[in-house]
């Protein structure tokens, strides 16, 4: 079960979230949330509860629903692959349950890289500005994750565990065994839990696929905020970390002509 909370007066966002995912999803899939997240004023009969003058919220909180047209013609490419295989995972996060995965949607939250894993957050901006089978795996990986997560306020099991299965559920996705030793970063001791809201900087995670070769999703960070994002794809572990230092050199001459 997937639910989904928003703390706006507004529901762009939740509408954001739904455009988003049904990007991802194959011809003859809708995803949809009932009702949109929101916050909303609210008049209550004053009491001894609430007193005259003051001011209440209610809180609405999308139920997600996903809906397969069986029928529908599907294509070959590796596109509808990975999306078939997207809808499938989401299918099942939304059939189950025994667990119940529950995101707040925020956008560009310097507290959220993507998702926060004890904070239940889900950052639509990042999510966005990923390639969209970067997004797919990315969210699909998030979600997993709070289905392990539990609704307690501030107390949430250890992490390792819940990482190892969404990990699991993501590589079904794309394909592909994300390998976190080959991460490559620029500057080198850049780190998503600390950096600064203002720090530049650039962070590659390839994927490994059967035939040896690696995707990556080559993202260009300010703070923990996705800036921008492109699919890379090499041939072996070699190739992509030559592209990275041929990145890094290109950067490097491009800031010195500009500064001459």
């Amino acid at each position: 079960m997937i639910r989904v909370r928003s703390m706006r007066f507004s529901e762009e966002l939740g509408h954001q979230f739904v455009a988003l995912v049904n990007r991802l999803l194959p011809a003859g899939s809708r995803f949809e949330l009932n009702p949109i997240p929101r916050l909303e004023y609210v008049d209550v009969t004053p009491s001894i509860a609430f007193p005259a003058g003051s001011t209440h919220v209610r809180e609405h909180i999308g139920d997600a629903a996903l809906e397969i047209n069986s029928d529908a013609p599907g294509g070959t490419g590796a596109e509808e692959v990975w999306k078939r295989r997207f809808r499938d995972e989401l299918r099942e996060l939304v059939r189950v349950t025994d667990r119940t995965a529950t995101v707040e949607l925020v956008s560009g939250d310097q507290r959220t890289m993507v998702g926060e894993f004890r904070l239940r957050t889900l950052d639509v901006d990042d999510l966005a500005r990923m390639p969209a089978m970067m997004a797919a795996s990315a969210l699909i990986h998030e979600l997993e994750e709070q289905t392990h997560r539990g609704d307690h306020p501030w107390e949430a099991p250890a992490f390792d565990s819940p990482h190892a299965q969404a990990m699991l559920v993501e590589r079904r996705v794309t394909g592909g065994e994300r390998v976190e030793d080959l991460e490559l970063r620029h500057p080198p001791n850049a780190d998503v839990t600390t950096v600064s809201s203002s720090q530049q900087w650039i962070w590659w995670v390839p994927f490994r696929t059967r035939d040896g070769g690696l995707w990556a999703n080559q993202m260009e960070m300010v703070g923990r905020n996705v800036l921008r994002a492109r699919l890379g794809r090499y041939s072996d572990a070699g190739s992509y970390r030559e592209a990275f230092q041929a990145m890094i050199t290109n950067r490097r001459l491009a800031v010195t002509r500009s500064s001459r």
